[in-house]
């Protein structure tokens, strides 16, 4: 997990780099993280990674996904964000990433 910067937001929002599979639950996932986490910690975005790297002393690499954030156009991942109108986790496409950056999104 790291902080993903939203333009025109003060600090970072939660977001976590996971290799999970398609038909895993998201709901399950989102309930989980509420009741095993703090609020300020259960993710906002999940970046859908095919393996996570790693360095040599066996540390995650986060400094080039914290750079990406969750633009969809510089991210070729899987994106989902946490829609405040539905409460579910949902695909993050053009719209929405316009929608989250302008503020039409409450976070």
């Amino acid at each position: 997990m790291f902080g993903a910067a939203i333009p025109g937001k003060d600090g970072r929002a939660c977001m976590a780099a996971m290799v999970i599979a398609d038909d895993i639950d998201m709901d399950g996932l989102l309930a989980h993280a509420r009741t095993e986490l703090p609020s300020y910690a259960v993710p906002l975005f999940i970046r859908k990674l095919p393996e996570i790297e790693i360095t040599g002393t066996f540390k995650h690499r986060k400094v080039a996904l914290r750079k990406e954030g969750f633009n969809p156009n510089v991210v070729t991942d899987p994106l989902l964000w946490l829609n405040p109108d539905t409460d579910r986790f949902e695909p993050i496409d053009n719209a929405a990433f316009v929608k989250i950056t302008t503020g039409g999104a409450r976070l």
